[in-house]
């Protein structure tokens, strides 16, 4: 593969997962408020 196309798969990747832990962080907060 690429170099380049690597690198924008990784990008992508840790995106994703800087989206998935903010929700995370949401729900989170939510389930404080909750109790």
């Amino acid at each position: 593969m690429h170099p380049a196309k690597i690198k924008e798969l990784a990008d992508a990747e840790k995106a994703e997962v800087e989206v998935l832990q903010e929700s995370l962080l949401k729900t989170c907060k939510i389930c404080r408020y909750d109790n």
